[in-house]
C-alpha cells in the first residue's frame, strides 16, 4: 500500500443477496372448475395469499430486513419490510423467472420506513409482481438487493460534533476528509483518530442507538472487510435523520443497546482494530444512504474544538475532547 503512516477505514456498504427460494407449485383448480381470474395488488401484503419463500438480512443486532415471496389464484407478490428503527434503502431486482410474467418493473430502489421500536416489524413494502403462466408448473424467481442504512432525502442540520472521547483525552486524525487511503465515495467526509485499541468512545451528537455489531475479532484489507458484518460498530440517528457511524470498535466493546437514546458525551463503547482496517483507530462519519441505494453519502461536518469554536476537522491536528 503506498502511503507514508499506517491509515485504515472503512468502506461500508451492506452488499446482500436472497437465498434462492424453491419451486413452488400452485394449486390447480378442482376438476370441471375454471381457475380464479388474478387477483389484483394485495390489501395487505403482509398477511396476503401463501407464503411462498420468506428469508431475513442485513441482520445485526437492532433489527433485520425481510423477504417474503407470497402467491395466490394466478398472482405472485415479492415484498420486504425493515426491522430497524431508521429507515433502510434497497436497491433491488428480480431474475431467472421461470413461469412468472412480471406485471411492471423487475427493479427498483425503494426506502424503507423504519419500525416504531426495536423488535417490531416496519410497514410492508411491495416490491414486485408477477402473473403465474401456467396453474399447473412450479413457479421460481431469484431476488437480488443491495441495502444501506438511512433516507436519501435527510438533509444534514449544521451542528458542531464532539471530539467522540473522553474529556481529557487527546489524539490525531490520521485520515480525514478525502483521505487518499479510502475516504472517498461514500466515505468522503469520514475522519479516522489514531487511538489505542479500548479507548472510550462517547457519543459526538445525541440520538436514537439503531443497531450495534460486536462480533468480529479480526481486520484486513481485502473486500470482504468493508461490508458492515466483517466489522464492530454503532450506528445512531440523529434528529436531522442523518447517521453517525462510529466503526471498527473493539470485540465485546459495544456498551449500548438498539433503542437507547443517547445523549452528547455519553459512553457508546470502545476503540479497536477491526474491519477494513491496519492499525487502532476510530473511524467515524455522518452518513446516510444514496439515492440509488448502492452506497452512503457522508456529509461534511465541524468539530467543537473549545467553548463556543468550532472547525471543519484537518487531517495530521490533534484533537483535545474538553466536554465533560
Amino acid at each position: 500500500m503506498h502511503r507514508i503512516a499506517l491509515i485504515a477505514a472503512a468502506a461500508l456498504v451492506a452488499c446482500t443477496s436472497t437465498l434462492p427460494p424453491p419451486m413452488v407449485r400452485p394449486a390447480p383448480a378442482p376438476p370441471g372448475l375454471t381457475a380464479p381470474e388474478p387477483e389484483s395488488a394485495p390489501a395487505d401484503p403482509a398477511t396476503w395469499g401463501k407464503l411462498a419463500h420468506e428469508v431475513d438480512d442485513l441482520v445485526f443486532e437492532g433489527g433485520h430486513v425481510h423477504f417474503e415471496m407470497r402467491w395466490a389464484n394466478g398472482r405472485v407478490i415479492q415484498t420486504a419490510r425493515n426491522g430497524y428503527i431508521a429507515p433502510v434503502t434497497i436497491a433491488w431486482s428480480v431474475r431467472d423467472l421461470t413461469n412468472l410474467a412480471a406485471d411492471d418493473a423487475t427493479d427498483g430502489v425503494i426506502t424503507l420506513p423504519p419500525a416504531i421500536e426495536v423488535g417490531a416489524p416496519g410497514p410492508t413494502e411491495v416490491l414486485a409482481t408477477f402473473t403465474i403462466l401456467d396453474d399447473n408448473q412450479a413457479f421460481y424467481r431469484y431476488l437480488d438487493f443491495k441495502a444501506q442504512f438511512g433516507d436519501p432525502d435527510a438533509v444534514p442540520a449544521r451542528y458542531a460534533y464532539a471530539v467522540p472521547f473522553m474529556a481529557g483525552d487527546e489524539f490525531p486524525i490520521i485520515q480525514g476528509f478525502g483521505g487518499a487511503f479510502s475516504h472517498t465515495g461514500g466515505n468522503e467526509f469520514a475522519i479516522d483518530f489514531e487511538c489505542p485499541e479500548g479507548t472510550p468512545v462517547v457519543a459526538a451528537r445525541g440520538g436514537l442507538v439503531v443497531a450495534v455489531n460486536d462480533r468480529v475479532s479480526g481486520n484486513g484489507t481485502a473486500p470482504e472487510w468493508t461490508d458492515y458484518a466483517h466489522t464492530n460498530f454503532v450506528l445512531v440517528l440523529h434528529d436531522d435523520g442523518t447517521i453517525g457511524q462510529y466503526m471498527h470498535l473493539a470485540p465485546d466493546g459495544v456498551d449500548v443497546r438498539p433503542g437507547a437514546r443517547v445523549e452528547r458525551g455519553q459512553h457508546l463503547a470502545r476503540s479497536g482494530n477491526t474491519g477494513y482496517s491496519t492499525t487502532p483507530h476510530l473511524h467515524f462519519q455522518v452518513m446516510t444512504s444514496a439515492f440509488d441505494g448502492l452506497g452512503a453519502v457522508s456529509f461534511p461536518f465541524e468539530l467543537a474544538v473549545a467553548p463556543r469554536i468550532h472547525e471543519p476537522p484537518v487531517e495530521g491536528k490533534r484533537y483535545l475532547a474538553f466536554e465533560r
